[in-house]
């Protein structure tokens, strides 16, 4: 649902463990072939997509369109905040909704300039609400949620295969001239993995950069399609947050805290031989929780931490679990199958 369709008894009624979605761009150069307002479309449309796969589920804000890009001042038609006052404007669009009662505030970005001022932005917030322990705040970017597949390019450039793809499809009338006759513009800025400081002129002299030859509107469907898919899973995750799952040891200590004290009502030892009871509301917590994140190496490892106080053991642990990193690995089922394992052999009751 959109935040714009609504009266504000509407607003105040709704529940506060929605998750509320900013949609984050900018209006800035994209090459001689497409419009300033790229970014923003392609962010609109990502959007379109995924509120009408989750309807009342979901919260969206107005997409704001003023974003970090001064990096494209040199080229006429960027409209940007300076990074410090962009910053800010994200924190208090993030604490207008928490003064209104909102617990989970996802930063949707459609633009690589928002990202650092972004991530620094949620992470400010945090530090703001240290005392709070009931809020989700996350800065996430659409296309880092799938991995496209059958492309020339390997990531998102810009004004590039994907963009350029993408607006081919959604806007055609905007795209000047033939993309085909353009030339790549080769990503990278050397001295990596040092971060180096640069601005746009200094990396394309047209304005793009990666492959826009290589686009169509076919792959720009399938681009939408992908990323759409992507969010809309990650805003399912955000929605069934439990307000423990994601933290490595911090999730641990909840576990522990939530179960130890049900198995010493009945005498029985959290640690050392818990009852049948016990395992099974661990196994259920551990399972509930490895639902197809890749951090849950790290769990278990922390796991055997806390359960054995064995620091030989969590060595062997983490340097089995380090050697499983693939995508395979990560599979929801799999985690699921060495989470229940996990928990039976150390929680024999």
């Amino acid at each position: 649902m959109y935040l714009a369709d609504l009266s504000w008894p509407a607003v105040a009624a709704l529940d506060k463990q929605t998750p509320v979605v900013i949609p984050v761009a900018a209006v800035e150069q994209h090459g001689h072939h497409l419009p300033v307002y790229t970014d923003s479309l392609l962010l609109g449309e990502v959007v379109r997509r995924v509120e009408i796969a989750l309807g009342t589920r979901v919260l969206f804000a107005p997409l704001q369109w003023l974003g970090n890009s001064h990096h494209h001042l040199d080229f006429p038609g960027t409209l940007s905040a300076n990074p410090r006052l962009y910053l800010d404007l994200l924190r208090e669009l993030a604490e207008n909704f928490l003064t209104h009662g909102f617990k989970r505030i996802v930063f949707l970005n459609g633009h690589g300039g928002n990202i650092t001022p972004g991530k620094q932005a949620v992470f400010e917030l945090r530090q703001h609400h240290r005392q709070r322990h009931d809020l989700l705040l996350l800065f996430a970017t659409y296309w880092e949620f799938s991995h496209p597949e059958n492309l020339v390019q390997p990531a998102m450039g810009h004004a590039c295969e994907w963009e350029t793809s993408m607006i081919q499809h959604l806007a055609p009338h905007l795209v000047v001239g033939d993309p085909a006759k353009l030339e790549t513009v080769p990503f990278g800025m050397g001295f990596e993995p040092a971060t180096r400081g640069w601005t746009t002129q200094d990396r394309t002299v047209p304005g793009y950069i990666g492959s826009p030859q290589h686009a169509s509107p076919q792959k720009g469907e399938r681009l939408f399609h992908t990323f759409a898919a992507g969010v809309e899973k990650f805003l399912s995750g955000v929605e069934q947050w439990d307000g423990v799952v994601g933290w490595g040891n911090v999730q641990i200590s909840h576990v522990m805290m939530t179960e130890r004290p049900q198995c010493q009502k009945r005498g029985e030892s959290a640690i050392a031989r818990p009852g049948v009871e016990c395992r099974q509301a661990a196994t259920d917590r551990f399972a509930a929780a490895a639902r197809g994140r890749r951090e849950y190496g790290q769990y278990a490892a922390d796991w055997l931490a806390v359960l054995e106080q064995d620091v030989s053991k969590t060595r062997i642990a983490k340097r089995r679990l380090a050697g499983c990193q693939s995508r395979q690995c990560a599979r929801p089922e799999l985690w699921r199958s060495f989470g229940e394992r996990f928990i039976q052999e150390r929680y024999s009751g």
